[in-house]
């Protein structure tokens, strides 16, 4: 049975990534039924919204994908974020003059590995409630002193 261990631990692997899609197929068949966008729709508003935003930092090309690897990662990044978060990010994104980013001509896959550097910036109520915890954490540390 020592043998058989391995085996039975890849096939309980294999079992769960089964199970999540499954649970993702009848998680879309719940939204469809309830009136909700479907995944293939949120997709597509995606790939335009990338698109454009890429079109417009390099006027005249159009973004060529790779659906094979761009579109696991896309799926990926919708299971988190919303349609226009995804859109506002792409923005920010194409309009990063990094070097680094530049020279890989602004491409998806370096999209994805840099998402979280492409948030909006924090809100100045954000900011304020932020300088008050310093301030809080700073007269805390002089107390116990």
């Amino acid at each position: 049975m020592k043998d058989e261990k391995p085996k039975v631990i890849k096939l309980l692997g294999v079992l769960r990534d089964l199970r999540e899609k499954e649970q993702a197929v009848l998680d879309e068949i719940d939204v469809l039924l309830n009136g909700g966008v479907s995944i293939g729709d949120k997709l597509k508003q995606c790939y335009s919204t990338f698109a454009g935003a890429w079109a417009a930092a390099h006027p005249g090309q159009a973004y060529v994908w790779n659906y094979t690897k761009d579109a696991p990662q896309m799926k990926r990044l919708l299971k988190t974020l919303e349609p226009d978060e995804i859109g506002n990010r792409a923005a920010r994104y194409v309009a990063n003059n990094e070097d680094f980013i530049v020279r890989a001509r602004h491409s998806f896959p370096m999209f994805v590995a840099t998402i979280n550097q492409h948030v909006a910036p924090a809100s100045a109520e954000a900011d304020g409630l932020e300088a008050d915890a310093a301030a809080t954490q700073r007269k805390r540390r002089e107390i116990r002193r």
